[in-house]
This record gives C-alpha cells, structure tokens and sequence, in this order.
C-alpha cells in the first residue's frame, strides 16, 4: 500500500512557478524605487522637514493675528504640497518666532500662488486668533509671532491648514517654550 501525505494547496505551485514568484516580487520592488526616485526632485524645493510630522487636524485652538497678504489666486486650484518651518523650534515668553509656510504644486511644476493657510498653535500658549493667509507668487507666506509673557513651558503644536478649491493640506511642528 503507497500513501501519500497531504499537500498544502500552496506548495506545488510555489515548487513550479519559482522563477516566476521571483521576478514579480523584483518587479514590485524596482516600481517602488523607481516611483522614489522619480518623486524625489518634487521635494526638493520644500522647506526643512527635521521634525515635521504630518497630521490632520479638524480645527484649530489658538494663534497669532498677523496682517493678511493679497494675492490673486491661480486660475485653477490643483494638488499641492505643503512645507512648514518654526524658527527658532525653542524659545522664550518674549522670543519672536517665525513660522513659515511653502505651498508648491504636486507636478513639480512650481509654487501654489493663492492657497489660503491658517496657522494654530495649541496648548495652553494664551496666543490670540489668527487671521489666515494667502502664499504669495513663490508659494510662500510667513507670520511674526511674539510669544506673550506668562506663556508656561512645555511642548506646543504648531499646525498650518491650508485649503486651496477643493485640495486640502495640513502641516504640524513642535514648539518647544522654555
């Protein structure tokens, strides 16, 4: 009497088509770098992101009045990208900060004049509102903050909301206040 032992459904087809297994896994791993490297130069024109973690936020708590910026926006609202830098990333009550926003389009094409951004910086800061902004012709746009007295220690978010037709952005750093 022959018997024979159970084969797992997997096996065999694993055992002949091993050459083809082999080639679609390099394949899948070759698109991954090429689509990374392809992307790369995209990013490039961004602002420094040590310490950038991006976060969706659904409202903001409080923040800094600064005057608006008037710019005509681009015809038509397209996908974006969005950059955010805190500098200084520690300061003092007192210390000025300045938290700059860059808005480029996702083709690599260039900035992202006419995106609105909101700027919020939550925690117990005792910052006021802010008044949004428009970027400018380069994508830009930049509020001065002085961080009032009385403002406590500790580790504060500061988030940018950015809207732009129907494509939405949404940008957060730290703050750390001494």
């Amino acid at each position: 009497m022959i018997t024979t032992q159970p084969v797992w459904p997997l096996r065999r087809p694993y055992q002949t088509h091993r050459p083809l297994i082999a080639l679609a896994l390099a394949l899948v791993s070759l698109s991954g770098l090429l689509s990374g490297l392809a992307l790369r130069p995209l990013t490039r024109g961004l602002l420094s992101t040590a310490g950038v973690t991006r976060v969706l936020t659904s409202a903001p708590a409080s923040s800094v009045a600064a005057t608006p910026q008037i710019v005509a926006p681009v015809a038509t609202p397209q996908a974006f990208f969005l950059g955010l830098n805190v500098t200084p990333q520690e300061a003092s009550p007192g210390d000025t900060i300045t938290v700059r926003a860059l808005a480029q389009l996702s083709q690599g094409s260039g900035p992202a004049p006419g995106v609105s951004c909101s700027l919020a910086i939550t925690g117990q800061s005792k910052l006021p509102a802010v008044v949004a902004r428009i970027t400018d012709t380069r994508g830009q746009t930049a509020w001065a903050i002085i961080l009032p007295a009385g403002t406590p220690p500790g580790v504060y978010a500061v988030t940018v909301s950015a809207a732009w037709g129907e494509f939405r952005a949404n940008w957060q750093v730290s703050l750390v206040v001494r």
